[in-house]
């Protein structure tokens, strides 16, 4: 007698339709905990604090007086300063220039009376960004927090 070899039968069709299903729940999840994180970040980020703030990043005054760093063309040539910000959004510096600042979110921008300006972030006790000239030319500055 012959043998014969016998073949399993093919596997059942996978019902690929749950696996769709868990697959578009994961993405949607995911997409809307994105939506919601960038929808926060931009409210935050546009959110006005203004002028009379004293409580930015993490609770440090930004009144008070500040070391500041420039370096015009960021060449590593930097230039020491004191920088005095006052409540009501206006500053000076230990070199009598005088200006505006503000903030929004934890932006920063402060403009001297002849039109340089200079913009940045601040984080704590620390604030660091660019700056243009009135003239048009352009640098890197940061500032250390000395206390109010």
């Amino acid at each position: 007698m012959e043998e014969q070899s016998f073949l399993p039968p093919p596997p059942p069709p996978k019902d690929n339709k749950k696996v769709w299903i868990i697959v578009g729940i994961i993405v949607a999840v995911l997409v809307c905990c994105c939506l919601a994180i960038a929808g926060t970040l931009v409210v935050l980020g546009t959110q006005d604090i203004g002028p009379l703030s004293d409580l930015i990043g993490s609770g440090t005054s930004i009144v008070g007086t500040w070391d500041l760093e420039y370096d015009w063309d960021c060449d590593g040539g930097a230039s020491q300063g004191t920088l005095y910000i006052h409540n009501g959004g206006t500053f000076d510096t230990a070199s009598n220039l005088h200006g505006t600042w503000s903030t929004r979110g934890t932006s920063f921008t402060m403009v001297y009376d002849n039109g340089t300006t200079y913009t940045g972030r601040i984080s704590g006790t620390f604030m660091e960004g660019t700056m243009v000239a009135f003239d048009g030319a352009t640098g890197c500055w940061k500032a250390y927090y000395r206390g109010p």
